[in-house]
């Protein structure tokens, strides 16, 4: 079976490649930057190729492959969602015209939106707050149409991700990171609102639970699946836990900081029950061993 795995050089694509490579697969990593992909997968047996070439090959799409795509523009701007978008729509056509097996399309637990006081299920109304939310909408509904217009023959599944976090080669500029880098600076951890909720997925759960999706039939997988951990974390816990690894690391005690500001409401999160169930899985990462170890990642990384 032939693995694409699209933005294979970005968080999540480079975990994929190292969770994949040695389990019988014949991976090939798409990717807008191909220089980039020849330094960091040297040490893995992978085909490296542009987006470009991908799109314009019909030796690698074909009826043996299986497409994780995960390129797709980051910011919330129009320019890069657009041309995300019109990218993703090619790839999905090449899938179909080339009897592809199935695709594996990355999307986001934003499609919900953060206000909401349940957190969201597959079945739940869509509610996107921002640019790079509603492009992640349209995205799915990109796939859903390729798999109509398939007439059965490619399966397609759309995988809403929590926010990723953990120690690998890149870690996102989110707010934990933000907490870490100033603990281990010594600086106090300030908050702005205090009641905010998040769901962070360690990037190692998040690839574990890609890799057992690939081995199941593909004709057995949802149209959607929400993946994120097990429950969320409030922003002083998060806070809490990050002062007294650091303190571990490096001797300094550093105070929490709270400012009361309702206009700071966050309810980030989604009810990943369906996928846990259907793969007899949970994420075994707590937000604990997410923060020990990023801790540790970024003191190693200096």
């Amino acid at each position: 079976m032939k693995i694409v795995i699209t933005g294979a050089t970005g968080y999540l694509g480079r975990e994929l490649v190292r969770h994949l490579d040695g389990k019988g697969y014949e991976i090939y990593a798409s990717t807008s930057a191909p220089e980039k992909a020849e330094a960091f997968f040297r040490m893995h047996d992978v085909h490296i190729l542009s987006n470009e070439s991908l799109l314009n090959s019909r030796e690698v799409i074909d009826e043996n492959c299986i497409i994780i795509h995960g390129a797709f523009c980051r910011k919330s701007e129009g320019i890069g969602l657009s041309q995300s978008l019109n990218f993703s729509r090619k790839l999905f056509q090449s899938a179909v015209d080339n009897k592809a097996v199935g695709v594996l399309n990355l999307s986001s637990q934003s499609v919900y939106g953060s206000e909401k006081a349940v957190l969201g299920s597959e079945d739940s109304e869509l509610s996107p707050g921002y640019l790079y939310a509603m492009a992640k909408c349209s995205s799915e509904e990109l796939l859903r149409q390729a798999v109509y217009f398939s007439n059965g023959t490619m399966a397609g599944c759309s995988l809403r991700l929590a926010s990723l976090m953990g120690p690998t080669d890149t870690v996102p500029q989110n707010v934990l990171y933000k907490f870490v880098r100033s603990a281990l600076s010594g600086e106090n951890l300030s908050i702005v609102g205090g009641t905010q909720k998040f769901s962070f997925l360690d990037v190692r759960d998040a690839a574990q639970a890609i890799t057992l999706l690939l081995q199941k039939t593909p004709d057995s997988w949802k149209p959607v699946y929400n993946l994120g951990p097990v429950g969320q974390t409030g922003i002083t816990e998060m806070a809490a836990l990050v002062r007294d690894e650091a303190e571990k690391v490096t001797g300094k005690k550093v105070d929490i900081l709270v400012e009361p500001d309702e206009k700071h409401a966050l309810n980030a999160g989604m009810d990943s029950g369906l996928l846990y169930q259907d793969l007899g899985w949970k994420p075994p990462h707590s937000f604990a061993d997410i923060v020990k170890d990023t801790v540790q990642f970024v003191c190693k990384k200096g």
